[in-house]
């Protein structure tokens, strides 16, 4: 899949952790040619205890409080055929592929 493929609406992923397996989503709220706006959104257990399990994103459902309306312009790059963003130095988000995503809270 190529980032000119990646459209308004779609969903990233990322999962993340040193010790635990984090997951955040975002969901594309602008695009430009080479870069894609994002939003945090909110997440759901779909198997599991909420401290480890899968987690599905909720579309549309963006983060309330604090972050509630930050918004992220990153550059895409890809990884191979599968486009990108860098959230952090530590944090890569890829286009979701629709299907749930494991996490581990346990420590």
């Amino acid at each position: 899949m190529l980032s000119s493929e990646i459209k308004v609406g779609d969903i990233l992923v990322s999962s993340w952790g040193y010790s635990m397996i984090l997951n955040s989503w975002y969901q594309v709220v602008k695009r430009t040619a080479k870069t894609v706006t994002v939003r945090e959104i909110c997440s759901k257990t779909v198997n599991g205890n909420g401290f480890q399990g899968e987690s599905m994103p909720i579309p549309d459902q963006f983060h309330v409080g604090a972050n509630a309306d930050v918004f992220h312009s990153k550059k895409l790059h890809h990884n191979g055929d599968r486009p990108f963003i860098k959230m952090t130095d530590y944090e890569y988000a890829y286009l979701w592929d629709g299907t749930p995503e494991p996490f581990d809270h346990l420590d």
